[in-house]
């Protein structure tokens, strides 16, 4: 009897492990982020937007700002450690203006960053810290 509780338990740490590692990487990334512009060099960015990410039914990403609503995000991937997607401003119906961004996900899950570059050739980086 002690021997089957043995194995069985064995087989309950396997089937976990095995689990873990089998689990979506994309799970990662939901939640609420926070934006922060201009980390290590200066920008006139004066503001920080939060975000959030959620997945689909299907299991795709869906982004959204919590603090604007003036932005459509499309072109949307991640690889398990880099997220990009490009993030359009509405706010003026005259321009079309994108911001590109490349975020690496940090092993902790609690923090992404990377740069980004928009559609007027300016650049900045930017850090994004899990909230929620």
């Amino acid at each position: 009897m002690k021997g089957i509780t043995k194995i069985f338990c064995l087989l309950l740490v396997v089937v976990s492990l095995l689990s873990s590692c089998n689990s979506d990487p994309k799970k990662k990334l939901i939640g609420e982020w926070k934006e922060y512009c201009g980390v290590g060099q200066e920008t006139d960015v004066d503001y920080s937007d939060t975000y959030k990410i959620q997945l689909t039914a299907d299991n795709e990403i869906i982004l959204s700002c919590t603090s604007r609503d003036n932005y459509l995000f499309d072109k949307i991937l991640f690889d398990g450690n880099e997220l990009s997607f490009r993030k359009e401003n509405t706010i003026d119906p005259n321009e079309k203006f994108y911001v590109y961004y490349k975020l690496k996900l940090s092993k902790d899950g609690e923090w992404m960053e990377g740069p980004i570059s928009n559609s007027r050739n300016q650049t900045d980086y930017v850090k994004w810290k899990k909230i929620h």
